[in-house]
């Protein structure tokens, strides 16, 4: 007894599916030859399709109204002889010799992790002498002068005393500030302004302006 796979054919040029109108057979309905075994709808016509042989239908794929593409298994039947559908059984290796072990490498020994560098301590802050004009780079006298800081009241922990920029974080951290109000060193006190300032526009930008003006008027 063997098994027989039957493919749905080319029912017409140009045609990659079908839809199943109808199947004339049922699972364990014994045919014959030429047997119309299933309808099937095209864009261009409906077709019955014959039983490509004498046999038992074991199993059909599909029901109406379902599209099958050409070339799939629409039907299997049990048949006389070997058929056209044969499954090989896989034959076990004969005198497979076991893969032998390879002895594992050797670990490296890991290199000594390289000594880490002794943390090197901050200066300690030089206090400054009275009427001693206070070191600093113009950097750290922009920064001083913006925060309102009077650099004579910061310590500096640079040669000589001088002032870095750690020494100015130091200090403002430390909430002290070497102003006695809200006015910046050697400039006129702020003043804060309030409302709009009409700035008359003129030139170029008059030009752009009337250009912008124009075109989105337009």
């Amino acid at each position: 007894m063997g098994t027989f796979e039957f493919k749905l054919p080319d029912i017409g040029e140009g045609v990659v599916e079908g839809e199943v109108v109808e199947w004339m057979v049922a699972v364990g309905d014994v045919v014959k030859e030429d047997d119309p075994i299933l309808s099937v709808m095209t864009d261009k016509a409906t077709v019955e399709i014959p039983a490509p042989c004498d046999g038992t239908v074991k199993s059909i794929v599909g029901e109406a109204g379902d599209i099958l593409p050409v070339g799939v298994v629409c039907i299997v039947f049990d048949v006389e002889g070997d058929g056209n559908a044969s499954a090989a059984e896989a034959e076990p290796a004969k005198n497979e010799k076991p893969a032998k072990k390879e002895s594992p490498a050797p670990a490296a020994t890991p290199a000594p992790a390289p000594a880490k560098p002794a943390p090197v301590e901050a200066a300690a802050p030089v206090a400054r002498a009275s009427g001693t004009k206070a070191l600093a780079s113009p950097a750290v006298r922009q920064r001083a002068r913006a925060a309102n800081v009077d650099l004579q009241l910061v310590a500096g922990s640079g040669p000589a005393g001088r002032i870095s920029h750690a020494d100015l974080d130091r200090h403002i951290a430390g909430g002290a500030s070497g102003a006695t109000s809200s006015r910046p060193m050697g400039g006129a006190p702020r003043v804060a302004r309030t409302g709009t300032e009409d700035i008359k526009v003129i030139g170029l930008r008059r030009k752009i302006a009337d250009g912008m003006m124009a075109s989105y008027s337009t």
